[in-house]
């Protein structure tokens, strides 16, 4: 509610700090339109208008850099620390809002008129305190950044507008938002305000918590892994063992430049492999496998030729008839050549022993230009030796 009188008072203009009522605060002043400000206080016998610049940047901020709502505040204590700087303690006595500024040389007065809130019915001022109160406990059960003193201070005020003043003033939030607060003069609203910050705050000082708590188990675990990796290295150290081994095949691995997901299997085996001792019958199986994966052709690769009068000439070079057999291979290089990739396909010759199929399979790797790897499958009666789960 705005009080229709009006008064001039200097203008001290605060960076990066908002003031409220029911606030006593010491800080240091430099500026020259600070000190005039003071100077002017203190000749006059006035109280200051202390209001904050929209931009803590600006050295030099214009009047229309200013917020309009501040606070009208008493000069308690003034000490001179230098030639050019004064120490000095305010008392925050009630909220103004100005009606003009006014402005000499950089240096700022204004007409200021006092503004009080509005407060709602009784039994909703209650309501929205007791709901301000209770957010106030769940932060300072989660948050240590808020000093129990003040919790116990805010939680033992009566007054609902002297508890969010005390409490805005002191909260680690934008002071875009503290002006907020500062400027609604509904207090149901204020309460509300705050009562929202609180809970922000809340949140995100849980999400910090819950983050510190898997970074430090995250710590622990890798620093337990060390501990134990050093001990089991000074073992084998004792015993004789040679990590060369396992050092070489490592290194082998990250060589191959594998895909991720195999080189992260293979990693893996071979950790287990080294935690082994040597006699172990897996350790066996383990390096075989390792050495497999490792033999794999994982990056090499061959251009394959493309041209099919090339393969038509290698086929009827390499055998005689087949008319429908050569058909079939060409149309199938033919789809190759077209898309560009195969996608795994594959061609089933199926016929007794001595027709040509395995000479037909070489003679299409010539016309491709590609390798040609024969395995003998003779003998084999279960699939499971060629799926490895024997």
């Amino acid at each position: 509610m705005e009080n229709k009188e009006t008064k001039i008072l200097p203008v001290l203009v605060l960076r990066g700090r908002t003031m409220f009522p029911n606030i006593s605060f010491s800080f240091d002043v430099g500026r020259k339109m600070s000190l005039y400000a003071v100077e002017k206080a203190v000749t006059n016998n006035t109280e200051l208008f202390v209001c904050t610049q929209k931009n803590s940047l600006d050295d030099n901020p214009s009047a229309d850099d200013l917020y309009t709502t501040g606070v009208i505040c008493r000069l308690v204590k003034l000490n001179g620390i230098g030639d050019k700087n004064v120490r000095l303690q305010i008392e925050g006595l009630y909220r103004g809002k100005t009606t003009r500024y006014f402005e000499d040389d950089g240096l700022f007065g204004a007409e200021v008129m006092r503004v009080d809130d509005i407060a709602p019915a009784p039994i909703e001022e209650r309501a929205y305190h007791s709901v301000a109160r209770e957010k106030l406990n769940e932060y300072a059960k989660i948050a240590p950044k808020i000093s129990s003193d003040l919790v116990e201070t805010l939680l033992g005020v009566e007054n609902p507008s002297e508890f969010v003043n005390i409490l805005a003033f002191n909260l680690n939030i934008k002071e875009s938002d503290k002006q907020a607060v500062l400027e609604e003069v509904m207090l149901a609203k204020r309460l509300e305000l705050i009562s929202s910050e609180l809970n922000s705050l809340a949140v995100n000082a849980q999400l910090e918590k819950e983050i510190a708590d898997r970074v430090k188990e995250s710590v622990e675990k890798n620093q337990k892994e060390y501990y134990l990796r050093e001990q089991l290295k000074a073992i084998h150290g004792e015993l004789g063992d040679d990590e060369a081994e396992v050092t070489e095949l490592r290194e082998k691995i990250l060589a191959k430049k594998m895909p991720e997901e195999s080189e992260k299997k293979v990693l893996k085996e071979l950790d287990r492999m080294s935690r082994m001792p040597s006699s172990s019958p897996d350790y066996t199986v383990l390096r075989t496998y390792v050495d497999w994966i490792i033999d794999l052709p994982f990056t090499t690769s061959s251009t394959d030729r493309e041209s099919l009068d090339e393969a038509i000439k290698i086929l009827d070079e390499d055998h005689f008839g087949l008319e429908k057999v050569k058909e079939r291979i060409v149309e199938y290089l033919a789809v190759m050549k077209l898309t560009g990739k195969v996608g795994g396909s594959i061609l089933c010759f199926v016929g007794p022993p001595g027709v040509g199929k395995t000479s037909v399979a070489t003679s299409i790797a010539r016309a491709l230009d590609r390798k040609f790897v024969r395995i003998s499958l003779g003998g084999v009666k279960d699939e499971a030796e060629i799926r490895g789960h024997r």
